[in-house]
């Protein structure tokens, strides 16, 4: 798997002579993470869903526990804000 560093040199290397080219990819990259997220009104009903019919606690390979509504609740909130942030311009009030 490619890391972000790498691939923001990679794109910037193939488009550093055309700043056009150049915003048009980060877009594309952009909205590819955008469309590969969960919605979070999706990760707040599993939460839901988690909470009223099993086992809220799940166990990974590597024997470490978590509440899994707590974390899908964290989820959501971080990908609102990671939504907010790409739709709503670093300078508004």
């Amino acid at each position: 798997m490619m890391l972000i560093e790498q691939r923001i040199r990679a794109i910037v290397e193939a488009n550093d002579d055309d700043r056009d080219a150049l915003i048009r990819a980060f877009v594309r990259e952009v909205e590819m993470l955008q469309a590969a997220l969960p919605s979070a009104a999706d990760l707040e009903a599993v939460a839901y869903h988690l909470e009223r019919a099993c086992n809220q606690e799940v166990e990974l390979t590597d024997g470490t526990t978590f509440d899994a509504s707590v974390f899908l609740r964290r989820s959501a909130r971080l990908i609102r804000l990671a939504l907010n942030e790409l739709v709503v311009p670093a300078n508004a009030e």
